[in-house]
């Protein structure tokens, strides 16, 4: 059994093992992580040649061989790579996040994370598996039981018995460091969530919206603004140094809320929370309802005006949220076309503001400022090009900050003009703009973008900005405390009951005092990632 062949067969498939435990020791922060990710890789390997090995055809055993060697070095370069962006495992839920993942997204994720250190792995598992096959098919060193029938047999019951405790030890110990099984697992969560969205959210009305009514004092016209990776800590509206907001400075009427934070820093989990009856205290799943079927059973012809592919996958999340409304325009439909700016919105909510319906509620889906900022703003609004402030300081931080900040200016540029047609129609209104999440773009992290596992404050720091016509205010002035607005602390998985608040409308569990808008308003605790206290961290 122990023959040169086999021998070196074995050293030719442990060398991705080996890849990992000199990597890893420089790309894995924790070293009980590391320990997890050896042994969990230790145990699917010898899941995969245990099998392996058993099929009598040498033939078939090499490019089972090769494959299984093919698979495994592509899951510890996917594995290693994120643990060198991220500093942390890849988690279910950011295979959840995956998922969602348009060829758009996937092509600007790649643009901004291929590193030198992804190009030299990649360029060490190429050459091993051209190594590999060499001596697979060409020297034929494969791995053989030229052994007596009675010690064959023996053999291949301790490599069926090696099979099945490998694989049991994965399920019970390492889970949740398999790809592979986490993939499987998370993507059936994936397609229960999807579904359930289908049979609920996706509909026009919900039943587990009860006794909704419209007020007499409701306005005629509701806008809301939902951008995409915009971090409030740019806006200089917020105190940010550079003149990022120069069209919205110049509004007088607007109430910018000062602390609001997303639930989560991906547009999915975000929205699904933020859109909708569920948060992080009521789990609302199977019972679910979102801010567009409550304007439908109060009687507004609703609006969804979207920037964004509504397909990446599957449908994504917040496609689904807007087929519950009446109209539904997705501008952005185009693979090959990466420059569709926001501007193509302009008209279409222009049309909308025209429409008949004596009640309107428009909601707009931005690009806004989301990763491969340079494709979010025409050339007109490369405004920034000096070297900016920043603790990293390299070429590469300068360029993503000088980038993302001229995606802000010109997303300040839409979100004026939207304002401006808005208050064009001289009736009972108002908007609310919000951003879904934030991204850290070399503030508190040397790298661009979002991730839940690191989660800085940056990426759940988002703008969060009303405007009320003065008609609507003249009806509201009793009920409205500006100066409380701008200055409470608030979690936006609570926005559907300060939706339903100023769009005047009552439901069966509207709860004032989650809305922003309400002078029974009750901060509470604002927890992320499900159990962290958000400004005790901060503090």
């Amino acid at each position: 059994m122990f023959t040169k062949n086999n021998l070196a067969h074995l050293i030719l498939l442990s060398i991705p093992l080996w890849v990992l435990c000199l990597s890893g020791i420089f790309l894995i922060p924790q070293q009980a992580d590391f320990i997890r990710e050896v042994c969990n890789f230790v145990l699917l390997t010898s899941f995969l040649y245990s099998l392996c090995f058993l099929i009598p055809s040498q033939k078939l055993k090499a490019i089972c061989s090769w494959i299984i060697g093919f698979l495994l070095s592509l899951l510890l370069l996917i594995k290693l790579n994120f643990y060198h962006i991220y500093q942390v495992k890849l988690s279910a839920s950011a295979l959840f996040v995956i998922f969602e993942t348009n060829a758009q997204e996937t092509s600007e994720f790649l643009e901004v994370y291929i590193s030198s250190t992804f190009l030299f792995l990649a360029g060490i598992f190429i050459l091993y598996l051209l190594a590999y096959a060499y001596s697979l098919f060409k020297r034929k060193i494969i791995f053989q039981l030229d052994l007596k029938p009675s010690f064959r047999i023996i053999i291949k019951i301790g490599l069926f018995g090696l099979a099945v405790v490998s694989a049991y030890l994965i399920h019970w110990k390492f889970s949740e460091f398999n790809i592979l099984y986490t993939t499987k697992t998370s993507y059936a969560d994936y397609k229960t969530t999807k579904k359930l969205i289908k049979e609920t959210l996706a509909q026009p009305n919900s039943p587990y919206l009860k006794e909704v009514k419209k007020d007499r004092k409701a306005p005629k016209i509701g806008v809301v603004i939902i951008g995409e990776s915009t971090n409030r800590n740019h806006m200089s509206l917020y105190g940010y140094y550079r003149n990022t907001n120069p069209l919205l400075a110049k509004q007088k009427e607007l109430w910018v809320s000062k602390d609001v934070i997303t639930p989560h820093v991906h547009t999915v989990t975000a929205l699904n929370k933020i859109l909708t009856l569920n948060s992080f205290e009521t789990k609302r799943r199977e019972d679910n309802a979102s801010v567009i079927q409550l304007a439908n059973q109060a009687g507004y012809k609703t609006f969804w005006l979207s920037n964004q592919r509504p397909v990446g996958i599957n449908e994504s999340v917040p496609t689904l949220i807007g087929y519950a409304a009446t109209e539904k325009i997705f501008l952005n439909t185009d693979n090959y076309n990466r420059k569709s700016y926001d501007e193509v919105l302009l008209p279409a909510f222009n049309e909308a503001l025209q429409d008949p319906a004596p009640y309107k509620m428009i909601f707009l889906h931005l690009s806004g400022t989301h990763l491969g900022y340079q494709e979010r703003y025409p050339n007109t609004y490369q405004h920034f090009k000096d070297t900016p402030k920043t603790k990293f300081q390299h070429e590469r931080a300068y360029g993503f900050i000088n980038q993302y900040d001229n995606a802000i200016r010109y997303n300040d540029y839409i979100i004026n003009d939207l304002l401006e047609q808005l208050k064009a129609q001289q009736t009972s209104s108002y908007m609310i703009y919000f951003s879904d999440h934030g991204d850290d773009v070399f503030d508190d992290y040397d790298n661009a973008g979002h991730s839940e596992d690191i989660g800085t404050n940056g990426m759940f720091e988002i703008p969060y900005i009303t405007w009320v016509s003065p008609h609507f205010k003249e009806q509201l002035k009793s009920d409205l405390e500006v100066t409380k607005i701008e200055n409470r602390k608030y979690l936006l998985d609570e926005f559907i009951h300060a939706f339903a608040d100023l769009s005047q409308i009552s439901f069966d569990g509207l709860d004032k005092t989650k809305s922003i808008y309400d002078s029974t308003y009750v901060e509470k605790p604002r927890l992320i990632k499900g159990k962290i206290d958000y400004d005790a961290q901060k503090d």
